[in-house]
């Protein structure tokens, strides 16, 4: 700090052992770029007639009109008030999912929550781009959503784990962003790995960081085709006859069902190591070797999200589920199938203490939800079907969005679909924001948001890790006439009549010390908060935790959340949806536009 401006950003080493540059020159870089929305601004013609026509296909296209504060609090609470009156609450729709803007306890998405959970609710997002097949499907497959569950400890790894397999999947660089604050502390052990002699293999594309750091074996497999690798490895191990028979009938259920698909029987096509050679790019050879090599070796497959955000991405994890259940390795020390190795450090041990948590949204009485993935289609279907998880449901009625911490137009498959959209159908648009990203440029009312530099609050690290509790405290003045998320909140709860409710008649600080003394951590408040970390101990059992441990030691005793407490290598419950593209047993389902069909001369490989 010089002069009350940030000049630079140091990593505390011992607590940050492997820093990144998002952060050492990323923070210091964004803070005060250009692209800062310093002051709240309307679009010209909304300013010009907010009852009125105010033109909507013009967003995006014309300049916006600076206003104070009160001016902008009063539009955007005449936008909602007026909604409500025409339309009822179900017509707010918040797209203020993921919550990524910020670390802290006071996340936009959940103190948005709050303020229209008070004023009638609003309808609301669900599911994420992260992982959103994989998180719908598995808890039906292994009882849990998986890719965001803790993965075996880092020790289990070093002391029984003999090959490592990436599938799509590159920690030496995702490990290094989280949803709260990253740990940055696995490097060191996946090096250890190294070091002690664990061979690691990639499936993958193209070589990653993590691939050049360890030393990775590739398997240059054509993009989107790993479902076809792991159902022929499958076959190969039924056909061959290793297989983990007695593996298989204690711990899983529908291996008929399975083998009817990978025999051929229900379609007359043997998925052979050479069917899935003319798919994948791979030799006939290679996907033997590779499978004998999983069977023969202590072995942890890791896989990455990116696999299942794809055409039928419902099939990859479910697969290399079903071939790792094949193998016999679920459960066992150093063994398995994991889904989050690359978030998170999915191996670090787990405190199982009590970190801070923030304020409740309380209940929202509208149950309406839109998945992440098609609020292009609610806008243009408002109130039509939809069908999500075996549930038919009908998309909100939206005429107002608010959209706070979140890139909304960066995250739609389509955008001129997305604006489109909006503007034949939503009448008032409400961008909460510290940059002009394209959510805020298109915008009807634009509000300057705070940068975590900007404010105060506590997080804490990492994902499951859980032991460390850390002070956000704010180091500059706002930038222009930007306001933290809490007072831009309770100001519009203060135009409802709402605000002591809102706020529970505390500060932001007195809500920050009740969150630090409902934790885990004994250090006094104002000593942790001038130290700015508080750690919290982690029992030595952790360093002992296996993922789906229990369950292998007795699945009678600790059954997994499937209906049948075991694998479903086939699901009676999807076969009951009958959804025409997810099948019950995992399949090789050709995406719409892949390097297979592509025309002759074009990406064909």
């Amino acid at each position: 700090m010089k002069n009350g401006k940030l000049i630079g950003v140091q990593p505390v080493n011992d607590v940050d052992p492997f820093p990144t540059e998002m952060l050492t020159k990323g923070v210091l870089s964004r803070t005060y770029d250009d692209t800062r929305i310093k002051y709240p601004m309307v679009r010209k013609s909304f300013y010009e007639d907010p009852l009125g026509d105010h033109k909507p296909h013009l967003r995006g296209k014309e300049p916006f009109v600076r206003v104070d504060w009160n001016t902008a609090i009063a539009l955007v609470s005449y936008a909602i008030a007026k909604t409500i009156e025409n339309h009822g609450n179900e017509a707010i729709f918040s797209s203020s999912y993921g919550g990524w803007s910020h670390a802290g306890l006071m996340r936009p998405q959940t103190l948005q929550g709050r303020f229209f959970n008070l004023i009638g609710g609003q309808s609301t997002c669900a599911g994420d781009y992260s992982a959103g097949a994989s998180e719908v499907i598995l808890p039906h497959i292994i009882g849990d959503l998986e890719v965001y569950s803790p993965q075996t400890a880092w020790k289990v790894i070093e002391e029984n784990t003999e090959l490592m397999v990436f599938i799509g999947c590159d920690p030496w660089k995702t490990n290094r962003v989280e949803f709260r604050v990253a740990d940055h502390s696995m490097q060191k052990h996946w090096e250890a790995f190294a070091e002690k002699g664990i061979k690691f293999i990639s499936i993958n594309p193209q070589q990653t960081e993590t691939d050049k750091a360890l030393g990775s074996e590739m398997i240059h497999i054509r993009p989107g085709t790993d479902t076809a690798l792991f159902t022929a490895m499958s076959y190969y191990l039924y056909k061959s006859g290793k297989y983990d028979k007695a593996y298989i009938e204690k711990y899983t259920v529908g291996f008929d069902k399975y083998l009817a698909y990978l025999a051929g029987w229900e379609d007359g096509v043997e998925k052979t190591p050479e069917w899935a050679e003319q798919i994948t790019g791979l030799s006939a050879k290679e996907i033997t070797d590779l499978a004998d090599l999983i069977m023969a070796k202590r072995t942890q497959l890791a896989a990455g999200w990116a696999l299942q955000r794809a055409d039928h991405g419902e099939m990859i994890h479910w697969a290399i589920i079903n071939f790792a259940a094949m193998a016999g390795k679920i459960g066992k020390p150093g063994e398995g199938a994991g889904f989050s190795w690359h978030y998170g450090n999915g191996g670090m041990p787990q405190s199982g203490k009590r970190m801070p948590i923030g304020l409740s949204q309380g209940r929202n009485p509208i149950t309406t939800t839109c998945p992440v993935v098609l609020i292009s289609e609610m806008l243009k279907n408002p109130g039509g079907d939809y069908t999500r998880d075996g549930a038919n449901l009908k998309f909100p009625k939206a005429k107002l969005i608010y959209n706070a911490g979140n890139n909304l137009f960066s995250h739609q498959q389509n955008t001129n679909e997305l604006i489109e959209a909006m503007n034949a159908n939503i009448d008032t648009y409400i961008c909460q924001d510290a940059w002009w990203c394209a959510s805020a440029r298109y915008a009807d009312i634009v509000l300057p948001s705070t940068t975590t530099l900007e404010r105060n609050d506590l997080t804490s690290g990492g994902t499951y890790s859980n032991n460390k509790i850390y002070a956000m405290r704010q180091i500059i003045e706002p930038v222009g006439e930007s306001r933290d998320d809490y007072e831009i909140f309770s100001r519009l709860a203060f135009m409802f009549n709402v605000y002591d409710q809102y706020t529970g008649g505390k500060s932001m600080m007195e809500h920050l010390r009740e969150a630090y003394a409902n934790s885990s951590a004994t250090e006094d408040f104002d000593v942790f908060w001038e130290k700015g970390i508080a750690h919290v101990d982690t029992p030595a059992d952790a360093d002992a935790f296996v993922r789906h441990g229990q369950f292998y030691e007795d699945p009678e005793k600790n059954p997994l959340h499937t209906p049948s407490g075991k694998i479903e290598l086939y699901s009676k419950t999807i076969d009951s949806l009958k959804v025409a593209d997810c099948p019950p047993v995992p399949k090789w389902l050709p995406p719409f536009e892949w390097l297979g069909n592509a025309r002759r001369g074009r990406f064909r490989s």
